[in-house]
């Protein structure tokens, strides 16, 4: 008896009418997020290859660069290669080998307009097109880890020019919005596209969400008595944050259609606007909940582990910094435990009663 294939058997019921004759795009589709790269030691050294392989290859460009045609030129032949090989190669080689010629030709632009430039608004000019260039390109490379990667080079590039417009006040919404976007993303997934973009945007969302924890780690330089004096200039208004994801937060649960949050509304906002109420100066800590809850709602193993790690660094950063004696901070923290495990009990209970 010869053994049938998949795809052979497949392809019988759709000859019979049995299944729809797009069948090949259906379950490339789905499965199309899907890990099947092999063991992860495999791709580490397929991912090492390419990497040392490209620096080689870039080393290579960058001597020429510096004696014929110059960075630019160099700098648009990695971006053009990176993007036709995303179009043509597939697989965790070409994927490294794409990120890192897009990366150094990026670097490479960076350095000509930098080289090349006397103006003293250097640090706008630069920030604007990393901002710009970082917004566009994910959406034409269509890679993963170059859609992570780009988000954060964008946040990077907001906070340059906000930093040198002098717009210091607009860096406390930064991270509300970011989180608001990256909710927004996540939830409205399979609206937003329907082509080959889709398979980046949680990518894209997670890259904004670790901006954002990036962004808000700033607030936390009361920890440091050389920057507390200077805390104004570094991150102004962390309470104005703690406010805004905190509506951001209610906003998602307003929106969720999570069977807890619909049943006990009162107790979920009464907890979120306690903890925001008490770690008002500390927004880091209001923000990892708040990453945490969506990961779960939404499976997002990396959103879980963000929240759950920047949680407990806030927190500790949060008590650390405080005026507390040594024996109220033990007391806040056995609280913290107990308010935990008491919300966890609400929770478990509530999801048996409904199941």
């Amino acid at each position: 008896m010869s053994k049938k294939t998949i795809g052979f058997i497949l392809a019988e019921l759709e000859q019979s009418g049995d299944i729809q004759k797009n069948w090949r795009e259906v379950i490339s589709t789905e499965t199309d997020h899907l890990n099947l790269t092999g063991p992860w030691h495999t791709s580490l050294l397929i991912g090492f290859g390419a990497w040392l392989s490209s620096l080689l290859f870039i080393g290579f460009l960058s001597a020429l660069g510096m004696t014929v045609g110059g960075f630019g030129i160099y700098g648009i032949i990695l971006l053009g290669t990176s993007f036709v090989l995303s179009r043509l190669k597939q697989g965790t080689f070409w994927d490294q080998t794409i990120l890192v010629f897009s990366l150094s030709g990026q670097g490479f632009v960076l350095t000509l307009i930098a080289k090349d430039s006397h103006s003293t608004d250097i640090f706008k000019i630069l920030g604007i097109f990393i901002v710009v260039f970082n917004l566009i390109w994910p959406f034409l490379l269509r890679t993963r880890t170059q859609a992570f990667i780009s988000m954060i080079f964008f946040a990077m590039g907001l906070m340059q020019i906000l930093y040198a417009f002098e717009l210091k006040f607009l860096i406390s919404i930064v991270s509300p919005l970011l989180f608001f976007a990256a909710t927004f993303i996540i939830s409205n997934e399979s609206k937003l596209f329907k082509n080959s973009i889709a398979k980046i945007l949680p990518s894209i969302a997670s890259g904004l969400l670790f901006s954002g924890f990036g962004i808000i780690s700033l607030s936390a330089y009361y920890i440091f008595e050389s920057f507390a004096a200077k805390g104004s200039e570094i991150y102004p208004y962390p309470w104005l944050t703690s406010i805004l994801v905190l509506v951001s937060i209610f906003f998602f649960f307003s929106r969720s259609k999570d069977i807890l949050f619909k049943t006990q509304p009162a107790f979920t906002f009464g907890a979120l606007l306690l903890i925001g109420a008490t770690s008002l100066k500390a927004p880091g800590i209001l923000f990892a909940i708040g990453v945490t809850v969506v990961g779960v709602v939404y499976m997002e193993t990396l959103w879980i582990w963000l929240g759950l790690f920047f949680g407990a660094l806030f927190t500790v950063l949060f008590l650390y910094g405080s005026d507390m004696s040594l024996i109220t901070k033990s007391y806040v923290l056995m609280g913290l435990g107990v308010s935990l495990l008491v919300i966890r009990k609400v929770f478990n209970s509530k999801k048996m009663a409904i199941t």
